[in-house]
């Protein structure tokens, strides 16, 4: 049996763009029949990986496993057929529980290179705040006076909602309509930097939240929570942004997006039609289109609204 390694050294600067054409590997579907075939065996017979993530390298016609070598090797000769297979890579395989449809979802991705090959990637970093986050928390206490926090209530929340370009605000969002007047006074004066987060090699939405106190003219102004969104669009003047799910449900609008599937049958899903259901299907379309052309991984994704 052959024997691979692969060395990867992942790096999280900003500025390193080095995975971009690597991360479209995600995105192609050039092994979709090999998946489906895959898919349907191990369904069929129950198979249990150990891993959500196998991988597989083919050596002059061999083929090299990572684990479940055992129960995989039946499918050697699926993957020696495979025209889309290179020799010397190396391959993914990856498994999702979709709890809706009782199954397991069985994709097959192009690794990151070849074996024995020293790797530099950008998996993701994070959105940051030019000055980062302490700098930005310390200018928007500055800007909001004690006198604000005297006369308005002792808890605040704002919710700001970043595009995947620089520098690009997409609404502030809070039940306290002077408190979101006062944070678009702020963003105008000190004109923020902003740099999105970046989602293997590509960059992505996110959103911040939050929180503000006051008790006797002494006031914090704090980070409660930062998420990341894969995709947003606009609808009927709100804002619809979509994320993906690492474990299981989230919550009752979270849906399984599976990258085989068609169009017609992503949304004959009984999970998406609640979706649709609850958004309003003029509202929430396009942004389920855009996940769908995405051939993103398959997994759980929600939706969340952000309305002014």
């Amino acid at each position: 049996m052959a024997k691979f390694k692969t060395t990867i050294v992942i790096i999280g600067f900003f500025f390193c763009w080095v995975a971009t054409c690597k991360g479209q590997n995600l995105m192609k579907d050039n092994l979709r029949s090999l998946s489906l075939i895959l898919q349907k065996e191990i369904n069929k017979k129950g198979i249990k990986l150990s891993q959500p993530i196998t991988t597989f390298s083919k050596i002059e016609n061999q083929i090299s496993w990572s684990s479940d070598s055992v129960i995989m090797r039946k499918f050697d000769s699926d993957i020696r057929n495979e025209v889309a297979i290179q020799d010397s890579f190396l391959y993914e395989i990856r498994n999702f529980y979709d709890a809706e449809e009782n199954q397991m979802l069985i994709d097959v991705y192009k690794g990151y290179g070849k074996i024995n090959e020293t790797l530099f990637i950008n998996l993701g970093v994070n959105a940051i705040f030019k000055g980062g986050m302490k700098s930005y928390l310390d200018k928007f206490s500055q800007h909001l006076s004690p006198s604000y926090f005297e006369s308005h209530s002792l808890k605040d929340t704002l919710i700001i909602a970043m595009g995947n370009v620089k520098d690009s605000l997409l609404g502030i969002y809070g039940n306290n309509e002077s408190l979101v007047d006062e944070t678009n006074k702020f963003w105008k004066k000190y004109q923020i930097s902003h740099r999105p987060a970046i989602y293997y090699g590509k960059p992505i939405f996110n959103t911040y939240s939050f929180e503000i106190k006051s008790n006797g003219g002494n006031y914090e102004v704090d980070c409660v929570e930062y998420e990341e969104y894969l995709f947003a669009t606009y609808a009927d003047n709100s804002l619809y942004m979509i994320k993906g799910m690492h474990t299981g449900k989230a919550d009752e609008w979270s849906f399984v997006y599976d990258r085989k599937s068609t169009w017609c049958q992503f949304l004959g899903r009984k999970d998406v039609q609640r979706v649709i259901a609850h958004y309003g299907k003029k509202n929430i379309n396009r942004l389920l289109k855009i996940l769908f052309e995405s051939k993103n991984l398959s997994r759980t994704y929600s939706v969340i609204l952000l309305k002014k």
